[in-house]
């Protein structure tokens, strides 16, 4: 008798089913101990970009570059991420989790490995590309892959996820203190990759189903993705989320910089409040999740963002360490509501067998207009100065969130 063909576990192929038998792993496994290894991945990875801001006085003094091409190399890396969310998004739902998620890894630390051997500004862009295309798969790979295994309870568990990547922000300011005192910024990179490849293996042991490489059918699946967001709703969502990334990615890609050259304040100070940024995430994002799965996402959502561009105005005229820690607890406190609340909204609008590729065409729509944060930021410090740029930004963040909550509103009556 001939073996029985192994299929690939997809989003398509466990349509319709929750928990581990639904997304084919051991039998052995717990849904807590699958969502721990892919959150210690997005914390690996996410600590691994967010090494780059607190580190810019040490790169940019390396590689002889200034505000706008250090902000440049930001958002060549965003941008990359945000095209590779919607492939992705289609490998997740045709090629399966196994190959999605260890390849991505891998792909990341390869490309945070060789991040630390560059020798140019040139091979640096390309390996911030390198990065994003990994960093990208994974993040909708991952993000389906919990979203299934959850079921109506996702959004708790898409909070606990994202407030890893926060946790790894929290940890890169503090690595690149000690770094910086040190005199080098080149081996924290190289941990990072390693230590991304070591969790690719945990979730290769963990997760069944062949490694399929094959084409999968684009034409088909980008068609199916974007019927799943073509409608007014969603698509308000999507704009709001691409001022939401552009905002905070512009400010938390700047924040030592910033705080340094306008504040006043100490480099290790400074790379200090980024930690703190972060900090706040880890304890916000679980509680948003699980606020949204009990009082709704588009209170969360609105009230968010109207709030955090009054906290970020707020940190524009704040002055002296007390003051400028204050403004950046409340920004981001408020603006880290916002995730967990608005992907558990996507999900719940998308079928189960096309929510991998919906989602990642969501992600590469707002994540691409959120790449040009860095720099126009970058570029804004240069011409108008940080604070009249970073004004304009929250000021942008209070009219989308007013557009978005007319249009609820409209949409009601």
């Amino acid at each position: 008798m001939g073996r029985a063909k192994v299929e690939p576990v997809t989003a398509r192929s466990m349509a319709g089913e929750t928990g581990v038998a639904g997304v084919g792993v051991e039998p052995t496994a717990r849904p807590g101990t699958l969502l721990a290894v892919a959150s210690v991945g997005w914390f690996l990875v996410q600590g691994g970009r967010y090494l780059l801001p607190p580190l810019a006085p040490a790169i940019t003094s390396t590689f002889h570059i200034g505000n706008a091409a250090f902000g440049l190399a930001l958002s060549l890396l965003w941008a990359v991420y945000a095209l590779t969310n919607f492939p992705g998004g289609i490998a997740s739902d045709d090629l399966g989790f196994r190959t999605v998620l260890v390849g991505s890894l891998v792909v990341s630390g390869l490309g945070f490995v060789g991040l630390s051997l560059a020798g140019s500004y040139p091979v640096v862009l390309v390996l911030l590309a390198v990065v994003g295309s990994g960093v990208g798969f994974f993040l909708v790979g991952s993000r389906t892959f919990i979203s299934a295994l959850y079921g109506p309870q996702r959004g708790r568990a898409i909070g606990l996820h994202n407030a890893a990547g926060d946790v790894g922000g929290v940890f890169a300011p503090l690595v690149a203190i000690v770094v910086l005192a040190q005199g080098s910024w080149r081996l924290p990179f190289v941990v990072v990759g390693v230590g991304a490849v070591a969790v690719a293996g945990l979730l290769h042991a963990r997760l069944a189903g062949p490694y399929v490489l094959r084409r999968p059918p684009v034409g088909r699946a980008t068609r199916r993705a974007v019927a799943e967001i073509a409608t007014p709703e969603v698509g308000a969502v999507l704009a709001v989320y691409g001022v939401y990334v552009l905002v905070v990615q512009g400010v938390a890609s700047f924040i030592p910089l910033y705080l340094i050259q306008s504040k006043a304040l100490d480099p290790a100070t400074a790379s200090l409040a980024l930690s703190v940024f972060f900090l706040v995430g880890v304890v916000v994002k679980p509680v948003s999740g699980w606020a949204s799965d009990r009082v709704g996402r588009q209170a969360l959502t609105i009230g968010s963002l109207a709030t955090a561009g009054v906290a970020l105005g707020a940190l524009v005229v704040a002055s002296g360490s007390v003051g400028v820690f204050a403004s950046v607890v409340a920004f981001a406190g408020l603006v880290k509501l916002f995730p967990a609340a608005t992907q558990a909204y996507l999900f719940d609008q998308f079928s189960a067998d096309a929510s991998g590729s919906a989602f990642g065409l969501s992600r590469s729509a707002y994540v691409l207009v959120g790449s040009a944060g860095p720099a126009l930021v970058g570029l804004g410090s240069e011409t108008l100065g940080f604070d009249r740029t970073l004004t304009v930004l929250a000021a942008g963040l209070v009219v989308v969130a007013l557009a978005f909550g007319g249009l609820v509103r409209s949409t009601r009556t």
